[in-house]
Order: structure tokens, then sequence, then C-alpha cells
């Protein structure tokens, strides 16, 4: 992974772009620079905050990195239990075909290269992505539904149901929120 730093742009120096938002970065702003291995450098604001693992690395981890953080930004904008469980199953699908791309690669290498460290190196990745599969169709299945069906909202019982659908689906995003993807 490369090596990010915090900067302050300085007003000489060319025009930077933000690679979250590609607004320009100006005099004064800071921002956070990193780069891979003989590439331009990337920039983004700190507004934005520090770039996440899926922007840190250029291996196909970085689509299942990408599907956990978008996993995280759906669970905490879903309404309700099923745009949960909708998310955990998107995430699983991301993660299942990223687990295909290693298995096929690792198929693809010749004998003597898949006892070697790259091979094993793969071999590993796809057992992190099997315990993740794994991790994610657990919560799945763990989370219990809400199924009450829910009162006019003139009623006095509204209330309480409400409460009711609020404590489930709080304790539901805590569930899908367990699986983390270790590296």
């Amino acid at each position: 992974m490369p090596k990010v730093r915090k900067a302050k742009k300085s007003a000489r120096g060319g025009e930077y772009s933000c690679v979250a938002c590609s607004e320009k970065i100006v005099k004064g702003q800071e921002y956070y620079e990193w780069s891979f291995f003989r590439q331009r450098p990337r920039r983004q604001h700190t507004s934005h905050g520090m770039p996440k693992r899926s922007q840190l690395t250029q291996s196909n981890m970085s689509e299942a990195y990408a599907a956990e953080e978008g996993l995280a930004v759906d669970i905490e904008a879903a309404n309700t239990i099923e745009d949960i469980k909708t998310a955990l199953s998107t995430c699983r699908d991301s993660i299942e075909s990223v687990k295909e791309q290693y298995e096929s690669g690792y198929d693809a290498m010749p004998q003597g290269l898949q006892d070697s460290d790259a091979g094993q190196e793969s071999q590993r990745k796809i057992e992190v992505l099997d315990e993740y599969i794994n991790a994610l169709d657990n919560a799945e299945s763990d989370i219990e539904d809400f199924d009450e069906e829910e009162p006019d909202a003139d009623s006095p019982e509204h209330q309480e149901w409400q409460d009711k659908h609020d404590a489930a689906l709080e304790a539901a995003r805590e569930k899908a929120q367990e699986p983390t993807l270790e590296d």
C-alpha cells in the first residue's frame, strides 16, 4: 500500500484535482496525497476523510474493499430490515465475484507457481474472502424479520410499533456490521 501524506496546497506548483469530488484543490486547502509505484500522485480533500482501503490498492482486493465500504454506507442508509438484508446480499455477491477472480487466477498458474509465495498469497486471499462470505451469510440469517403490521399513524399503538421497529432495525444494523474483511 502506498504511504499517505497530508499536505497544504501552496501557490506554486500545478493544479490538482480531488479524486473524490473532481474539484480543484486551491491554495491553502489541505489534502491527502498518495501514489503507486511509477504513477502520478492522487490527491483528495481532507474534508472527504482519509483515503479508503479500496483507493490504496490496485489488486483485485480493491473491489472487495469497495464492496465492504458500500455495505457500511447501505446499512446506515437502510430504513427497513429488508434493506439491510439486501445490502448484505449485494456485498456477498461482489465478494463472491472477487473470490472467483482469485480462484481462476490460481487455477491458471502452473503447478510450480502455485507452490510459490504468489500462489500461497492467492490461496490466503481466497480463504479470507471465503470466511468473509460465510460471515455475511451468517449475519443475514441471524437477522430476525420484523413482520408486525404497521397500525394507522393516528392510532395509539403506532408509537409502540415504531419503537419496536426502530429497536429491531438497530439490532439488525449491529448484526450486519459484525462481519469485517480481514487482510
